[in-house]
């Protein structure tokens, strides 16, 4: 269920492809405050045996990377368009 939820946040605020790979500012930094808030939620993760551990570990992990691609994402002013990544303020249109 984690990682649904981590899937769910980098889709719709980190320019996934339910967003057809837009996003801006204030979206990045949406994702960014649940991704805190999800942080907090994992405080509380805990494991039955070994297995289980190392998903909570897994989750963990998953965590970090995905916050640091929302701060990468947010850092960066350029847009990588067409195909990859489109930031909607700073888009321009290659003619």
């Amino acid at each position: 269920m984690a990682l649904h939820r981590i899937q769910k946040i980098m889709d719709e605020y980190a320019a996934g492809p339910g967003n057809y790979y837009m996003t801006n500012g204030p979206t990045l930094e949406r994702g960014l405050e649940l991704m805190q808030y999800f942080r907090e939620d994992c405080a509380h993760l805990a494991a039955r045996d070994l297995h289980d551990l190392l998903r909570c570990w897994e989750v963990w992990d998953r965590v970090d990377s995905a916050e640091a691609c929302l701060r990468h994402m947010l850092f960066r002013e350029e847009t990588r368009w067409p195909g990859e990544l489109e930031k909607v303020p700073f888009a321009t249109k290659i003619s």
